[in-house]
């Protein structure tokens, strides 16, 4: 575990406070346009989904009801959730590209292995959000009927088929009614603002899908924020390689403790 000698980090960070005279320039300017480039960045994404449902045909048969072609909630508060959630997706995405990955390794094999790697976590990470916003949860059509099986046993024990009080529809067995979409849907797990659909047995999976790329993308910009702190800090000049292995264990034995549910044993 030999120390790092002097990177092009370092050396980039000396030459941008060298090019900059006034220390307004090197403080204002540069945080106006990453913060610009995050806003762009966000507005971009949000602009590429929204065009796709957009259109005037799609969006006249776009909704959650019985006739509905296109599923989409066109609630206000669940489409502004949404938009947020793209927006800090492609905001992240920005931040570590252009903050920490490009002026540590600049265009070299690492840094665009690196960008590649985590690029791709953010780009399925948003793919899979949209895709669990305009999939069928699992709502239960108007016109729904009990399988022959259930029926039978029905029959057998002398009980009418299960309707939902509120849309009139069949209510097939661990289905609930949401009240944000007004329909009852089978294996409903719950209604998620941030995706503006709720959970089921249609986009279960998509939406673990989307906590899973979060996680992944999440951890190693984790990673990334601490190499460049132990790298650039001036007490990682001052300790030894042992204690710099001994602090790296401490960190991830920590964050892991953090992140692990907490599951009651016995």
């Amino acid at each position: 575990f030999a120390p790092w000698p002097r990177s092009t980090f370092a050396a980039r960070l000396e030459s941008r406070r060298a090019a900059n005279s006034s220390p307004r320039d090197l403080s204002v300017a540069p945080m106006i346009g990453h913060a610009l480039g995050c806003i762009l960045g966000g507005c971009f994404s949000n602009f590429l989904w929204w065009c796709g449902r957009c259109s005037p045909r799609k969006w006249r048969h776009t909704g959650v009801g019985f006739r509905s072609r296109h599923w989409l909630n066109k609630n206000p508060c669940g489409l502004f959730c949404a938009s947020t959630t793209q927006f800090f997706i492609c905001g992240a995405g920005y931040i570590v590209n252009n903050i920490i990955v490009y002026p540590w390794f600049g265009f070299s094999w690492k840094g665009i292995v690196v960008m590649v790697t985590y690029n791709t976590l953010l780009f399925m990470a948003s793919f899979s959000h949209y895709q669990a916003m305009t999939t069928n949860p699992g709502a239960v059509p108007k016109n729904a009927e009990p399988l022959p099986k259930l029926s039978m046993e029905l029959k057998k024990q002398g009980k009418p088929v299960p309707k939902c009080r509120r849309t009139g529809t069949f209510k097939p067995p661990r289905s609930h009614y949401d009240s944000q979409l007004q329909r009852c849907v089978v294996r409903m797990d719950h209604h998620c603002p941030w995706v503006n659909n709720c959970v089921g047995l249609g986009n279960q999976k998509l939406f673990l899908l989307f906590l899973l790329y979060i996680m992944l993308s999440c951890w190693l910009s984790t990673v990334l924020l601490l190499a460049v702190w132990l790298k650039c800090s001036t007490i990682y000049r001052k300790i030894s390689p042992r204690k710099t292995v001994k602090i790296a264990a401490a960190v991830k034995a920590g964050l892991d403790a953090v992140s692990a549910p907490n599951i009651p044993l016995g």
